[in-house]
């Protein structure tokens, strides 16, 4: 009988050995891709024991996919190791870098927010790090209707790899998009296609508070905002009112508008009080206009949460001295600051067209202005 030669010759096992294997070499090289764009590793990666026992891939599989990423440009390899190459990754040229990130805002550093003020020592701290300088640039101008020459004189005198938006208004994040201007709004996009974004997820955070009303017993709710949206705030009011319209028990809702100012919140807590069939359960957006609420509710004698459920969508230390214990959302700013330094760092590693939209779950602190009827 004649024997078949093993060289020619393959039986459909190893032929199915062979695909596989193509296929693990190919998701191995775009796991890599990913933990390297993500800033998993700052300089140079592990060994090639340690990351095929991380993978859960073979030597060779990882090798195959190593040399692949060498060729790319994401990878160069040394004598004893692979290092990081971040300034070739999608055609990005070290030459356009000017090493520094800028945070745009309206206000200065000392009227900004305390939990914005620890994302921000912790987002500078592993800035420095990377040898990036950080700056803060306050310009009224580029938050007005038309801010397009005040961004174009802003960006040509202060060079930045990457820009971050704090309460951006649409025609900004407009202008970044469509000059190509690498950026992150850190908040809620108006366009989440055409921006980059990082943001707590709104339609988590409202369906959550919806449903914490609901289990209670509550069938007419009260939401108290500002009347100047922003596209979170946009967000979250839709989102309320589709949620309420999709339980399985009829939901009323109402939503009262404010000013800003202390003397209009109060007069929405009186409108709110002064209603025939009164809500029950009230979700109320930003921690000064809480404060706000909590203080005129105890003035008028408004026991919580005997007379009426309380939720904020926002956390403050502040809020930890409140009595009763106010239920609501917390984000770990320093958590959020690394956060918004990985986003920076995968922005930095694609060009200018590239978009990412990053959603943050808060945790809830389930305090004592929410109890059954």
């Amino acid at each position: 009988m004649k024997k078949s030669n093993p060289k020619t010759h393959k039986s459909p096992q190893q032929t199915g050995i062979a695909v596989s294997r193509v296929s693990l070499a190919t998701s191995t090289r775009q796991r890599l891709r990913e933990e390297i764009q993500t800033g998993r590793w700052e300089d140079t990666l592990p060994s090639e024991r340690k990351l095929a026992e991380l993978l859960q891939v073979s030597r060779p599989t990882l090798r195959a996919a190593l040399q692949e990423l060498e060729e790319e440009g994401l990878l160069e390899k040394l004598k004893r190791s692979r290092r990081v190459q971040l300034q070739t990754v999608q055609g990005v040229k070290t030459a356009e870098r000017s090493g520094r990130i800028v945070l745009l805002s309206p206000v200065r550093m000392e009227r900004l927010q305390p939990h914005v003020l620890l994302w921000l020592s912790q987002l500078s701290d592993i800035l420095a790090g990377r040898d990036q300088l950080f700056d803060l640039e306050v310009r009224h101008a580029c938050y007005s209707k038309k801010p397009e020459d005040a961004l174009c004189s802003l960006v040509r005198e202060m060079p930045a790899d990457c820009w971050l938006l704090i309460n951006s208004t649409k025609p900004m994040q407009q202008w970044f998009s469509k000059e190509h201007v690498r950026h992150l709004v850190i908040g809620a996009a108006f366009d989440e296609v055409n921006v980059s974004s990082i943001c707590v997820d709104q339609r988590s955070v409202c369906r959550h508070a919806i449903g914490q009303f609901v289990r209670r017993g509550h069938r007419h709710l009260a939401m108290i905002t500002h009347h100047a949206q922003f596209a979170g705030d946009t967000e979250i009011r839709a989102a309320f009112k589709e949620f309420c319209s999709a339980t399985q028990e009829p939901v009323r809702l109402t939503i009262l508008e404010h000013n800003g100012e202390r003397p209009s919140v109060s007069k929405a807590v009186d409108r709110l009080l002064a209603m025939r069939e009164r809500p029950t359960a009230l979700f109320s957006l930003g921690v000064q206009q809480t404060t706000a609420v909590f203080s005129r509710l105890l003035e008028k004698g408004i026991r919580l949460p005997e007379d009426l459920s309380l939720i904020c969508r926002d956390d403050h230390s502040i809020l930890d001295y409140f009595s009763p214990t106010l239920a609501r959302y917390r984000s770990d700013p320093r958590r959020h600051g690394l956060q918004i330094a990985r986003a920076i760092r995968t922005i930095l590693t694609h060009n200018p067209d590239f978009r990412i939209t990053l959603r943050v779950l808060p945790e809830f602190l389930a305090g004592r202005t929410l109890e059954a009827l």
